[in-house]
């Protein structure tokens, strides 16, 4: 921020001031100047309506999911959320072709839609809720039925206000992994080349950092050596397998 405030010949020198030896606007007049063929303020203005409803929207769904398999006992929960798991060890770059062709054919390309609605049942997030919520001592659940109310109720009253500490960190972590969405704008053919680009170039030690590595390592309580490799191996497989069904599907459909 203290950059753009400064000269042009100062930010090219050699000399590092972090506050501007003087305080000039020009850039932002260059700017404004050049809004007609950089609209700077209809930029601004559609990632903080993506961003905003993404975030409110993301925060929601999450919330409920993450309250459904902490604190409520229905049939084939843990198999259900098992499977949420294997879904994360898909690239994100295998789901870019098959999302893209849901995408236009649903009408949403060049649209907010196209940005809000793909990322919104994150699982990591899903995973980081669910963890927080199942550290929420159950007996307030009891005392509150007991009271009559319902599990809406619980959740809206009791859970959620409790739960604020995730809950503002989805919102922080959604919102700043948005602008990879943009993605989906692309051509076919770059969307294919990006996609396998980015997927053989992610199948190396860079698993580590994946949210996945460790929601499979607390999920199974493993040691991060024993982690490692089974993660790598299954990743790997799926990783290879999935790019294989997407380069079928292109070849297939056209």
């Amino acid at each position: 921020v203290t950059t753009s405030f400064k000269s042009v010949a100062e930010f090219t020198s050699n000399a590092f001031n972090f506050l501007p030896a003087k305080w000039v606007l020009d850039n932002y007049m260059t700017l404004i100047e050049a809004s007609a063929s950089y609209p700077v303020l209809n930029w601004l203005g559609n990632s903080l309506i993506i961003s905003t409803v993404f975030a409110v929207l993301s925060v929601c769904i999450v919330a409920l999911a993450g309250f459904g398999y902490s604190r409520l006992n229905f049939k084939y929960r843990d198999t259900l959320f098992f499977v949420l798991l294997l879904i994360s060890m898909f690239p994100a770059v295998v789901n870019m072709i098959p999302q893209y062709r849901i995408i236009a054919s649903l009408g949403w390309v060049n649209t907010y839609w196209a940005c809000i609605i793909p990322g919104l049942g994150n699982v990591a997030n899903i995973f980081l809720v669910r963890n927080f919520m199942k550290g929420i001592p159950k007996e307030l659940d009891e005392a509150a039925t007991v009271d009559g109310a319902g599990w809406f109720r619980i959740y809206r009253s009791i859970v959620m206000p409790l739960s604020g500490p995730a809950i503002a960190t989805v919102a922080i972590l959604t919102t700043s992994g948005l602008l990879s969405q943009a993605v989906v704008g692309l051509e076919p053919l770059q969307l294919v080349l990006v996609t396998l680009a980015t997927c053989f170039g992610s199948l190396g030690l860079s698993h580590v950092n994946d949210a996945g590595f460790w929601m499979y390592k607390e999920y199974f309580n493993l040691s991060v050596k024993d982690t490692f490799r089974s993660w790598t191996v299954m990743e790997t497989i799926v990783a290879v397998a999935g790019l294989a069904g997407v380069l079928v599907l292109e070849l297939v459909i056209g």
